[in-house]
């Protein structure tokens, strides 16, 4: 019958994948539809009716899920408890941010800040002791303020297009602050 099948669909013009499995379904019969039989609960009958088998898995889940818990309470009582750790509500030092400055890759694609790597390296302690201001007053706060989230970052190539922008910024005195940090990365 196989042999059959291979010769017979060779000459078909038929889409190759049909071919394929009107083949199967000639070789190994229709596909069978049903569900799988499973056992009651006293273990020795099967439930075959589809209406049934649902109702049976829910009863036993249900039992599964409802145990009574065999823990004993007291067993947390005799854990040793440990001091909180209080320094983690300082803010952030500059060894927390010079750290992760130093382990940037340089020459990688940049994070969703569309900020280079080199960026944070060449700005040297400068650039993250103003990183630690930052993050301070944010720690301070408890929010970002919102112009973080709804400034655009423009990339300038040239010291002298950075140095118009900072002149710019300070002649018409809309953004002191954004003046300064553009200072420290010229």
């Amino acid at each position: 019958m196989k042999e059959n099948w291979r010769r017979t669909s060779r000459s078909d013009k038929q889409p190759c994948m049909k071919r394929f499995y009107d083949g199967l379904t000639s070789v190994y019969g229709p596909k069978q539809s049903g569900s799988i039989p499973i056992m009651v609960k006293d273990g020795m009958t099967l439930i075959s009716d589809r209406n049934q088998i649902p109702q049976r898995r829910a009863e036993h889940f249900k039992a599964v899920v409802n145990q009574p818990s065999a823990f004993d309470d007291t067993t947390l009582a005799d854990i040793p408890q440990w001091a909180p750790a209080t320094h983690m509500d300082d803010p952030p030092n500059l060894h927390e941010i010079t750290k992760p400055v130093k382990q940037l890759s340089a020459g990688k694609a940049p994070g969703a800040d569309s900020i280079p790597a080199e960026v944070f390296k060449e700005g040297g302690n400068a650039l993250v002791y103003r990183l630690q201001q930052l993050f301070t007053k944010i720690w301070e706060d408890g929010e970002v303020h919102q112009d973080f989230n709804d400034a655009m970052i423009i990339h300038f190539t040239s010291a002298r297009v950075i140095g118009l922008v900072v002149t710019i910024i300070e002649e018409y005195r809309c953004y002191p602050s954004l003046a300064r940090y553009l200072t420290v990365l010229s």
